[in-house]
């Protein structure tokens, strides 16, 4: 973010039809309807443009019908130190309305952030994987597993179904598989059992 979102932003990721804001506590998740997100963008793409005509064969839609969603890390540092990872050879411009005041020009982007110490000895890296949107919690030695907990503002509701924790909006679920967790032993990679909990709005994990 160089002054084109809001200042509480610090990186956005976009995967499908929703999109992920980065800021100190925690992240913001924008999940669109998947139908309204579709026909507007054929319409903008122009995937039905009728040639004779020289315009859309559809109707501009009149709406784009949209759910927000935050995630707190409760108790979590205030200012976490930020490790940009994979820098990429590209950047974005943002050139918006008719203020130039307004507009960020050469804005970086990476393929991964990791959030050093959220806990004490407890990082999260946020990153994208097969058009996914991903974190992984890092739990270093002497860490207290118990304060981690995330609280979740703005969904519907929240349930485990088949081990996933399903986040219910208006415009339909989200889901985040079940954790795979591991730890290395001498060495090998040794998997340890994991299951998410769910107490009112609030995410905490069984190890």
């Amino acid at each position: 973010n160089k002054g084109q979102w809001n200042p509480a932003v610090r990186f956005r990721a976009s995967s499908g039809n929703s999109t992920l804001f980065l800021t100190d506590a925690g992240y913001t998740v924008v999940m669109n309807h998947p139908d309204d997100f579709r026909k507007i963008a054929e319409y903008v793409h122009g995937h039905t443009i009728d040639a004779a005509a020289g315009k859309s064969k559809i109707e501009a839609p009149q709406q784009l019908r949209s759910h927000a969603y935050r995630v707190l890390f409760e108790g979590a540092s205030a200012s976490p130190e930020m490790v940009y990872e994979k820098p990429l050879d590209g950047y974005e411009n943002y050139f918006i309305g008719n203020d130039p005041a307004a507009w960020a020009s050469h804005c970086k982007q990476y393929q991964a952030v990791t959030y050093k110490n959220v806990y004490p000895n407890i990082d999260v890296r946020y990153y994208v994987l097969n058009e996914q949107l991903k974190y992984d919690i890092i739990v270093h030695p002497g860490a207290d597993l118990s304060k981690l907990k995330l609280r979740y503002e703005g969904a519907d509701r929240l349930s485990i179904r088949n081990n996933e924790l399903v986040i219910g909006t208006s415009v339909g679920e989200a889901r985040e598989q079940s954790p795979y967790t591991y730890q290395y032993v001498d060495g090998r990679l040794v998997t340890v059992n994991c299951r998410f909990k769910v107490k009112g709005n609030e995410v905490s994990f069984d190890v």
